[in-house]
């Protein structure tokens, strides 16, 4: 069956009726509810080794997955920094990117948004060396 045919279909927007069902229909709603099934399945063995078994142990097929993932992905956060007070961020060698979280406290700051919290200018010049570091990486 088409991807055209399928799409066209009416039980998509009814749902299959009872009755005899249509061999062809049946086949691409399985193998539509499956293929995603089997490419995560095979992105975790490929990638970890492990086998991927039915056999109802989501959590075990979770930590595979999550590993996998892992396994894939590039970059950790190192060398976190906290200011408490006015400083100077040097990003270390080998710096691609950083993330900055900024908490406006302080009487009635109520963690509120950088935006606020921070004087126009201090706040731009984090941007404009946030932007440097990156065109640097």
């Amino acid at each position: 069956m088409s991807q055209a045919d399928w799409e066209a279909l009416t039980a998509l927007l009814t749902g299959f009726q009872s009755g005899k069902a249509a061999s062809a229909q049946v086949n691409k709603a399985l193998r539509q509810g499956t293929v995603m099934a089997s490419v995560i399945g095979q992105f975790i063995a490929d990638s970890t080794g492990q086998d991927v078994l039915d056999n109802g142990n989501t959590s075990v097929v979770l930590t595979n997955f999550l590993n996998a993932l892992k396994a894939n992905t590039n970059g950790r956060l190192l060398n976190v920094r906290t200011f408490t007070a006015s400083g100077t961020y040097t990003p270390t060698t080998g710096t691609k990117k950083i993330r900055v979280r900024l908490v406006g406290g302080g009487g009635g700051g109520r963690w509120c948004c950088c935006i606020y919290a921070l004087q126009g200018t201090l706040l731009l010049d984090m941007v404009e060396q946030l932007e440097h570091t990156e065109k640097q990486g």
